[in-house]
């Protein structure tokens, strides 16, 4: 009988290192959207690489957080750590007025946790 890791999970541990490459050749502060990494990762599932950037953002490996985009410069207004947390309305200082936030205004980024870049 074999003993050794099943073919499922041993794929899974080379998915989790396909993706944790991603982030340990990035660049200080390079922002990554769930987009840029499956169009990298292209031989991974786009819902694997969901799965696995939540996998590692909840245990610290990696960063993510939400930032509200304006609707008229593509800028970033604010930066928020949970979608929960992102306001129904914020001021759009490109703008100068208060916007509604919806979901073509929100994008969540990935990054290399600050702790790892601080020590690169």
């Amino acid at each position: 009988m074999f003993w050794g890791k099943s073919s499922a999970t041993r794929n899974e541990g080379d998915e989790q290192q396909q993706l944790i490459g991603v982030f340990e050749h990035a660049g200080a502060g390079e922002l990554f959207t769930l987009d840029d990494i499956t169009e990298r990762l292209h031989s991974m599932r786009r819902d694997r690489v969901a799965y696995w950037l939540g996998e590692l953002a909840a245990r610290r490996v990696i960063d993510q957080f939400v930032t509200v985009i304006s609707p008229a410069t593509n800028g970033g207004i604010d930066r928020f750590d949970r979608l929960d947390q992102v306001p129904t309305e914020i001021f759009d200082p490109f703008q100068l007025k208060d916007i509604e936030v919806g979901p073509g205004s929100v994008r969540v980024y990935f990054t290399k946790h600050q702790e790892a870049t601080e020590r690169a």
